[in-house]
């Protein structure tokens, strides 16, 4: 057999000898292993299923005063706006509720996280405005600035607590409290785009072109004034909004642009804390977020790669 390395290279070394047969043989099992992972990797990812959502963001809570239902009403934009029906359920979660002073509170004793707009009340902003009414301020790509009002101000505390019997203030949700809600009424509402419309149709719009063009003059930014004489081509790029119609007839060729469900939906159980805060008057929105169905994870995984 022909040997591939000179004499000298090769070591005479028991103990190297030994070093490299098991290196080689637990280097081998190493590849084995790896590529069995990769492999229920990948099967994992093909078998687990994940929600299919559609969602919207920032959207506004509404307290009716005659009932107390808390309702909101959301476009909830996605793929899968066509599943989304009446009478499913929908999660709500990142709460914003608008501060009822301009002091925002975060604070923790080491068990909980406190949130609040109103604990604080104004008294520290009022301070801290009057501290720095007039003051100069220097910024990097700026000319220096005088302070003339304090907008809002948030503080970070940690506290420590004791118990009380008393109720006084209401907190506010953490970022990941979340509420449930069900939708009582909703439409379906469609973007489309299309370039192609019927023969008909075509005519009438091109004659319309034609009529509003021929003999136009204009005064151009550059150049001399000119008169359109003639319309050689024209091409139509239509955008409309559209709702589902009734039974499975077809229609003119068309690209979604935006595809989206509009609903009413009711808030189940809503929280004394929420409900105070309505009918206090001030403002709280959330995400709203529909499952209309579920997929791979690879898919999600594809897609955002």
């Amino acid at each position: 057999m022909k040997r591939t390395l000179p004499n000298e290279w090769r070591t005479t070394s028991k103990w190297q000898l030994w070093f490299y047969a098991r290196y080689m043989r637990w280097l081998e099992r190493l590849g084995y292993v790896l590529l069995v992972g990769v492999v229920a990797a990948m099967g994992y990812a093909f078998t687990y299923q994940v929600d299919e959502v559609i969602s919207a963001d920032e959207v506004q809570l509404q307290l009716d005063e005659a009932t107390g239902v808390v309702f909101l009403e959301a476009s909830l934009k996605g793929d899968t706006a066509p599943a989304a029906k009446i009478g499913q359920n929908v999660r709500l979660t990142g709460f914003s509720f608008e501060p009822a002073s301009g002091t925002l509170l975060r604070a923790t004793d080491g068990q909980s996280e406190w949130i609040s707009g109103t604990v604080l009340g104004d008294e520290v902003k009022e301070t801290i405005e009057q501290g720095l009414a007039g003051q100069v301020l220097s910024t990097r790509f700026d000319s220096a600035l005088t302070v003339e009002s304090v907008e809002d101000i948030a503080v970070d505390a940690r506290i420590k607590t004791t118990a009380s019997g008393e109720s006084i203030e209401d907190l506010e949700p953490t970022a990941d409290v979340a509420l449930t809600g069900k939708v009582l009424s909703g439409d379906h509402l469609a973007t489309v785009q299309l370039s192609t419309l019927p023969p008909e149709l075509r005519a009438k719009a091109e004659e319309a072109v034609r009529a509003a063009l021929i003999g136009k003059s204009v005064n151009p930014v550059e150049g001399a004034a000119a008169s359109v004489s003639e319309l050689q081509a024209v091409h139509f790029v239509v955008k409309v909004k559209a709702v589902p119609a009734s039974g499975g007839i077809s229609g003119l060729d068309a690209a979604a642009i935006a595809r989206e469900f509009k609903a009413r939906i009711e808030v189940s159980n809503p929280p004394r804390y929420l409900l105070n805060a309505l009918k206090a008057g001030r403002s709280v929105t959330c995400r709203v977020e529909m499952p209309t169905g579920q997929k791979p994870i690879a898919l999600t995984l594809l897609r955002k790669s």
